[in-house]
């Protein structure tokens, strides 16, 4: 069968086939667990080759390490609790998501956990996990790991490698699952990513890893906090170093804990702007902030507003800064920078920077009327 990228389709129509080939893959993908648990359930792996569910599934069918294992928990899954294929087919939950609860599921909390999983993303998911089977808090350690050395190759089943590391380690010596990654071939560890992980409820466990720089402040508050952290606990030290950068970053973007200055009143015409300017006052800011709650309040026309909180910037709504539009609470909301570009792109059209600052006069010129 050949598959093309259907350029050809407008804008509606590719959004509605987009949705209903969603429906189908989710539809497909149920409809494929309930056949992989009903060969498992007659071990029909066997007589074709294969010692277990997963390897029939990764090396018979093709799917890769991770698409099998997958799909071969929710198989069991599903032999023990059958709702569940129908959360798939609808996707109300993702296979992801039916992986994590698999450990904890029985007969008496299977339904309230499924429910709970509903439309929950992967770290939300681990947070109803650790809910259902809480971990005692890992120990806080601080230990010099190998330095690295020798050809860079694939490594992927072994732990951690750079010079220095601020890590947590639980009380039972369990570890992170192998993650693939480059890594010296004469060290007997590699690079793991830096990890959050809820261990029970409202407790998790974090994992990264920090250089030597690092090391010897955390060594120097140690020694100066003795009084007041007698342990030393990095972890205790960790949350208060977090508050305090916290406090800092939102008083420098946001003016969220400033004190209030008092501002030079200036009459000021949309028909006749100072364009000098891009600042916006702290109180805006403040005020701007608490009322968008820290989120991006860009709408779809489906009236599904944008959830991103991270790379948000101040958005002129109302009236745009190239028409004067002024920092005011009225016109300033958060949009995430994504959206930030497309509303630009949808007033302006697609004007390259460069195009901008060389032919102002120009780019004047195309401007739509002001709002």
């Amino acid at each position: 069968m050949s598959v093309t990228i259907p350029t050809h389709l407008t804008d509606g129509d590719l959004m509605a086939e987009v949705v209903r080939l969603t429906g189908n893959e989710h539809a497909v993908t149920a409809r494929l667990i309930a056949h992989l648990a009903e060969v498992d359930a007659r071990g029909l792996y066997v007589p074709a080759g294969f010692t277990s569910l997963y390897i029939y599934c990764h090396e018979g069918l093709g799917l890769s390490e991770d698409a099998a294992y997958n799909r071969k928990t929710a198989a069991e899954v599903a032999r023990r609790f059958p709702v569940v294929l129908d959360m798939l087919a609808d996707g109300r939950v993702s296979l992801t998501a039916v992986k994590l609860l698999a450990p904890v599921l029985t007969r008496a909390n299977h339904e309230e956990a499924l429910a709970a999983a509903t439309g929950r993303s992967k770290f939300e998911v681990e947070k109803i996990v650790a809910a259902f089977d809480p971990k005692a808090d890992a120990r806080s350690t601080v230990r010099k790991l190998p330095t690295p050395t020798g050809p860079v190759v694939l490594a992927t089943d072994v732990p951690a490698v750079p010079e220095r590391e601020l890590a947590e380690t639980g009380h039972s010596g369990e570890t992170d699952q192998p993650t693939p990654v480059c890594a010296p071939a004469s060290t007997v560890g590699a690079p793991q990513r830096s990890t959050i992980a809820p261990r029970a409820p409202e407790r998790y466990r974090v994992q990264f890893t920090i250089g030597e720089a690092s090391e010897k402040m955390l060594r120097r508050l140690q020694e100066l906090l003795r009084r007041e952290i007698p342990s030393g606990d990095p972890a205790i030290i960790y949350d208060r170093a977090l508050a305090l950068l916290l406090a800092q970053v939102e008083s420098r973007k946001h003016g969220v804990g400033a004190k209030a200055r008092p501002t030079r009143t200036k009459t000021q015409s949309v028909a006749e702007p100072a364009r000098n300017s891009r600042h916006i006052p702290a109180a805006v800011r403040r005020h701007v902030v608490g009322r968008d709650s820290g989120q991006c309040t860009f709408v779809a026309a489906d009236g599904r507003r944008c959830t991103a909180r991270a790379f948000v910037e101040y958005h002129h709504r109302g009236v745009p800064y190239a028409h004067g539009g002024p920092a005011t609470e009225e016109n300033i909301a958060l949009h995430c920078r994504t959206h930030n570009a497309y509303e630009g792109q949808r007033l302006f059209g697609r004007h390259l920077p460069r195009e901008i600052r060389v032919a102002r006069a120009a780019y004047e010129a195309s401007w739509t009327t002001a709002p």
